[in-house]
């Protein structure tokens, strides 16, 4: 099959983790599975459409002179694109996540929120059921609502990562926009 413009390949798979991101962001604990699954599986064929027609163009528009050069590039900037990305939003979602549960635990007054507020900035409190029923314990004799506070920390977590979620959107309209400054992009024979 010929396509007049095979870049639309890669705004496909930017188009489709796009709008699986967006799906992602506004689910919730009542959200049916099959409407989680199909954004996860979006992210797989977008990713599919993206990462190897990548480095395909990258290589065309280059030419066979660079071609060696090119790869590389791609490759390195890709790496370095995914541990930085990954970064930045593992940050937000962490600075977001503490400045809840921080401003959560100011409510409860001193001395008790500096008390507190170390254990349920650690997120093993919502993911390790040791670590959950220690702080449980610890907390009973204070007489404070702990199963709350666990609740209103896992909704913090909750709204961090829709966050993140909202930023890979926003990183795959971007992408989107900027494929379609690609120039012509035409495969050459032998």
């Amino acid at each position: 099959i010929h396509m007049k413009k095979p870049t639309r390949i890669l705004s496909i798979g930017f188009g489709l983790l796009l709008f699986a991101s967006i799906g992602i962001a506004f689910a919730n604990a009542d959200t049916p599975h099959l409407w989680l699954e199909l954004p996860m599986a979006a992210v797989g064929v977008g990713l599919g459409f993206i990462l190897n027609n990548l480095n395909v163009f990258g290589q065309e528009i280059a030419g066979r002179e660079r071609f060696g050069i090119t790869t590389a590039l791609l490759q390195s900037t890709r790496m370095v694109g995914g541990m930085l990305g990954t970064s930045i939003v593992a940050t937000v979602v962490q600075h977001h996540y503490r400045d809840v549960v921080t401003r959560t635990m100011s409510v409860l007054g001193e001395p008790a929120a500096s008390q507190w507020r170390p254990r349920f900035v650690d997120l093993r409190i919502l993911i390790d059921d040791a670590s959950r029923l220690k702080l449980i314990a610890d907390m009973k004799p204070s007489g404070l609502n702990t199963l709350a506070l666990i609740d209103t920390a896992r909704d913090a977590l909750v709204q961090s990562i829709h966050i993140g979620v909202w930023l890979t959107a926003v990183a795959a309209l971007a992408a989107a926009l900027l494929v379609q400054r690609i120039s012509h992009v035409v495969f050459r024979r032998g």
